[in-house]
């Protein structure tokens, strides 16, 4: 993460810039005051050029610190995006374990689906033929009772 930095001096003009003491008539000649003045003017330190070096210079701070918060967040993005990158690939694999897996469950649940409309279908069958035989054993009995009435007669003769 970026550090925080302490904030840049702020310079101005007119802070650096150093007071003139009004002139007097009893003290000062009349051309030292135009010397005074020329002399602050051209100090290098008060010029307008080195206030907006001392700018630049704070501009340029601005400005690489700005470059190091890209670069960093540049870093954090790529490797955020590297680790996604991982966990996707690790999703996709799972996920094409899963889907085989699914695909298995779907085939084994049709094979027993179809196994047991099979069954239904052979105990229906089942079922209807223990009817027709719990029917056919009673009119088994019945002819048999008749047989026996007919036959009992004769035979106690």
């Amino acid at each position: 993460m970026f550090t925080q930095r302490s904030p840049l001096p702020s310079y101005s003009a007119k802070k650096d810039t150093p007071k003139l003491k009004p002139e007097s008539s009893k003290n000062s000649c009349p051309g030292a005051a135009n010397k005074e003045m020329h002399r602050s003017l051209s100090d290098p330190d008060l010029s307008p050029l080195s206030v907006r070096s001392k700018k630049r210079t704070r501009d340029d701070l601005l400005s690489s610190d700005l470059a190091d918060f890209k670069e960093e967040m540049k870093s954090m993005i790529t490797s955020l995006l590297t680790a996604q990158e991982r966990e996707m690939k690790k999703i996709g694999t799972s996920l094409k374990e899963i889907q085989s897996t699914n695909q298995s469950i779907e085939a084994a649940v049709s094979f027993l689906s179809a196994q047991n409309e099979e069954y239904k279908k052979k105990i229906e069958t089942l079922e209807k033929n223990a009817i027709e035989d719990k029917k056919y054993i009673t009119v088994l009995e019945d002819k048999i009772e008749d047989l026996q009435i007919t036959y009992k007669p004769k035979i106690q003769l």
